[in-house]
């Protein structure tokens, strides 16, 4: 789904221990590692010490403050947006569409777990977080972002997951 992206500037959100960042940096100018957890970014830093394409920035969960406006031509996340309240979903969006480029993409793996509405997700199948393919797309729409794709994911239990592709647009209209 982002083979044909362009990878000169990517944003890997809530990157753990940067797993995501070896196949990511391979096709990266500039590669962004961020997390709300100080000792992920201590760890990644750690691990991928002395590569000068990676900056590390620890976020405050809800935006991306130290990317500048329309610098970033990917954000790529997986794994993590799964269990991210519908309200920090939300705020991302936005920080999407602030940090890319016209033009620029998005990849997200977010839950498409509709059971537990409001409760807490560490109760729910696999800390999936209440979000449907359907609220991802009207969200990413408020924000401004085009929907590219969507694809629902079956792990071989019910699809509680998605892949969505989303697209800053390349001339906003008013």
């Amino acid at each position: 789904m982002i083979k044909n992206m362009d990878f000169r500037c990517v944003v890997d959100l809530v990157a753990g221990h940067g797993r995501n960042r070896v196949r990511l940096q391979q096709y990266a100018n500039q590669l962004f590692i961020t997390d709300i957890n100080q000792e992920c970014i201590d760890l990644c830093k750690r691990r991928f010490e002395g590569n000068p394409k990676i900056r590390f920035l620890k976020t405050n969960g809800i935006s991306l403050n130290g990317i500048k406006d329309e610098s970033v031509t990917l954000v790529y996340t997986f794994d993590s947006m799964v269990h991210f309240d519908s309200d920090i979903v939300r705020e991302y969006l936005s920080e999407f569409y602030r940090v890319l480029k016209p033009g620029g993409h998005c990849f997200c793996h977010h839950s498409n777990f509709t059971g537990n509405p409001g409760g807490n997700f560490t109760y729910s199948l696999h800390w999936r977080n209440f979000m449907s393919k359907e609220l991802f797309f009207h969200y990413s729409v408020k924000a401004g972002l085009q929907v590219v794709e969507q694809k629902v994911i079956d792990w071989s239990f019910p699809a509680i997951d998605c892949l969505t592709v989303l697209q800053r647009p390349t001339n906003q209209t008013t």
